[in-house]
């Protein structure tokens, strides 16, 4: 499951990484309510009970906008999803489905898709940037999702702009994503290009400085984080990214250009995603099969 504050998105991954009976529902309908986490095991009993000719899953695995414990048991914090910070839901899932229940952030789920999509078969460092409403960031390192010492590590949307004060959903002030992610691009085209669909943003007023300026915002964390750890693959995706006529040679420019010189910018690779409704999923159905092989192989 692929959980967001607008949907969540479910399927079955099979052995062979094949989504089937997918399906997008709208997150509300299922979290609003007393009790998120019952609510959400509520709707995986019915769908589970929906596709009862595929047999009993292997496994539960779950994909949340927030930071993770570094156990894996809990949502730390979920700006955008209501009702389940702080509270153990592997245990709780675990206890009621009878199956184990693996969660992580759903960028390490992305990354998880895009390491098997895109054949990066690497024992270096790969960084992912996942640009949509949010700054998504996820680090593979040695051949696993590197998750840091208290389980937060990747955060890259949320380094600190000095100078600058906004409220972030996540309670700091001045984070980076407030000024180089989907909701600065919303504030951009309510303020200045309200009569233009904000599908065609690019289309329209690309070659303008203001959203050029936009554009050269999003690549500052990224050369960031490349500097630090000089990545063998730069995955780049979103749903930013992905809009209408995004300038991807003028994005590649920027990065490029607050890179480090000669090294990394010489050795740069920058790789994008293909953009798919059900890329959380199948990135949490490959997550889960390689926690059970690793939870076999320790047994």
């Amino acid at each position: 499951m692929d959980i967001g504050g607008t949907n969540i998105r479910t399927g079955m991954v099979n052995k062979e990484y094949r989504v089937e009976n997918f399906v997008i529902t709208d997150s509300q309908s299922i979290l609003d309510g007393i009790s998120s986490t019952e609510n959400l095991s509520r709707y995986i009993r019915d769908y589970i009970e929906r596709n009862a000719g595929f047999g009993k899953p292997l496994a539960i695995s779950l994909g949340f906008p927030a930071t993770i414990d570094k156990e894996k048991k809990y949502v730390v914090s979920a700006p955008n999803v209501k009702g389940v910070d702080n509270i153990p839901i592997v245990d709780i899932l675990q206890k009621e489905h009878g199956i184990p229940v693996f969660l992580d952030r759903d960028v390490n789920m992305l990354i998880s898709n895009d390491m098997y999509d895109l054949k990066l078969e690497t024992s270096g460092i790969v960084m992912a940037c996942y640009i949509g409403t949010g700054f998504g960031n996820a680090i593979w390192i040695n051949g696993s999702i590197y998750s840091g010492y208290s389980g937060s590590a990747g955060e890259l949307g949320h380094i600190p702009v000095l100078g600058r004060d906004d409220l972030c959903g996540c309670g700091n002030t001045g984070c980076i994503e407030n000024y180089s992610g989907g909701k600065m691009l919303e504030h951009i085209h309510e303020a200045h290009y309200s009569k233009t669909d904000i599908s065609d943003i690019f289309v329209k007023h690309g070659d303008e400085p203001l959203i050029q300026d936009f554009v050269e915002a999003l690549s500052i964390p990224i050369a960031a984080e490349i500097n630090i750890l000089d990545p063998e693959y730069v995955i780049l995706g979103g749903g930013v990214l992905q809009m209408k006529d995004f300038p991807r040679d003028l994005f590649e420019g920027f990065i490029r250009k607050h890179t480090r010189k000669p090294f990394p910018e010489k050795t740069l690779r920058i790789i994008y995603s293909e953009q798919r409704q059900e890329n959380g999923v199948r990135g949490a159905g490959i997550y889960a099969f390689k926690a059970l092989e690793k939870k076999e192989a320790a047994q």
